[in-house]
């Protein structure tokens, strides 16, 4: 089955932790179908995170995500989300869009970019108690409290009316 995986929640609330933890346990059942049927598995899951697009050209400089993180690298690196996201919907089975998509606009630019027989969910991750605190813990990654107010001020929950097939919520 295709399926497609549009993580909704803001900066600190698990996103990236809930897709690590999927890729592990794809792999490891992968891992175990290919043993007990004796040939060899493919991976075909495909991860599209502007974050992960920054850090790599950061890691490449030598820099940190914030050094390298201005308008232009974000700009960038969202228009690669896209391209990459084309490579991935003809290439996988199952694929992870890993930003914020806070709202009901920017969710649907990328869901009208989804081949029609993939099953399109929705992880939607609430605020949790200790944001700020997770917030705070990231190295390397430091948002200004107005960009995070304009992002908790801009969130819409997603709907199935959005063309979500199922909304999967998390914490």
């Amino acid at each position: 089955m295709t399926i497609f995986y549009m993580l909704v929640g803001l900066p600190g609330t698990g996103k990236s932790t809930w897709t690590d933890r999927f890729k592990r346990k794809h792999i490891s059942e992968l891992n175990e179908q290919s043993f007990k049927t004796n040939t060899p598995f493919q991976y075909n899951l495909s991860v599209i995170s502007t974050d992960d697009i920054i850090q790599h050209i950061a890691n490449q400089h030598r820099l940190t995500y914030n050094q390298l993180f201005d308008n232009i690298t974000y700009s960038f690196a969202e228009k690669m989300t896209y391209k990459l996201a084309k490579f991935a919907f003809d290439r996988n089975d199952i694929v992870i869009w890993d930003q914020t998509n806070l709202t009901h606009k920017s969710r649907g630019k990328k869901l009208t970019m989804v081949p029609s027989h993939y099953k399109k969910i929705a992880v939607s991750f609430g605020i949790p108690i200790d944001l700020t605190e997770r917030l705070n813990s990231r190295q390397g990654k430091v948002i200004p409290q107005d960009v995070m107010d304009r992002m908790i001020y801009s969130y819409t929950p997603p709907s199935l009316m959005e063309g979500f097939d199922e909304i999967i919520n998390v914490n």
